[in-house]
């Protein structure tokens, strides 16, 4: 088996062997995919934890141990430090960006504590609240400019909306009253993006 399904980079000059012994034998590409998706990858232990099961939209669509973000975890409380969300690197620069799931009812504290601890400044959101009677997406902000909502300690104020031809901008502002009303400013973009 192991000089038909290389264990190795092929050598490009052995390139042509390897292709025509495909052709022949088109069973070799099935073997060799189910060979290579039964590969084992990264632990997602924290993901699957069953206090963690619940805080997950879908379980198929779980962050890795190695890149999830780690809140700080609330003192009394266990597995406070899971929240649905991994870094991603950029060409630039490591953990560049979160993403994360669209919250739950049950997960929006922890979704407002990852944008404060984070320093989030920008939220982008590529999906709908609502597609016909499903919720895809609780709204996590507040409804109004006039009324302030509070997640686990901190306040979450609309400073300001504008409504585009494609994505709505909201200018939020986040704050801590018993940090000095410490306060953090951040962009939250709606995509009105037609998908399926």
């Amino acid at each position: 088996m192991s000089t038909t399904l290389p264990s190795a980079p092929t050598e490009l000059s052995q390139f042509p062997k390897l292709c025509e012994l495909r052709r022949k034998f088109p069973v070799l590409y099935r073997v060799e995919f189910q060979t290579a998706t039964k590969v084992e990858t990264h632990s997602c232990r924290h993901a699957t934890k069953p206090a963690n099961k619940e805080k997950n939209q879908n379980q198929r669509c779980i962050p890795y141990d190695y890149n999830r973000v780690v809140l700080d975890p609330i003192e009394g409380e266990p597995d406070s430090d899971y929240v649905n969300a991994s870094y991603v690197d950029s060409i630039l620069k490591p953990n560049a960006y979160i993403v994360t799931q669209g919250p739950m009812e049950n997960t929006v504290t922890e979704f407002w504590r990852m944008v404060w601890q984070e320093k989030a400044c920008c939220i982008v959101m590529l999906t709908k609240t609502f597609d016909f009677i499903r919720v895809m997406c609780v709204q996590y902000w507040p409804a109004s400019k006039d009324k302030d909502e509070e997640y686990g300690g901190i306040g979450v104020s609309v400073l300001k909306e504008e409504e585009l031809a494609n994505f709505h901008i909201r200018t939020i502002r986040l704050y801590k009253k018993n940090e000095n009303d410490v306060s953090v400013l951040l962009s939250l973009y709606r995509m009105n993006c037609a998908y399926k």
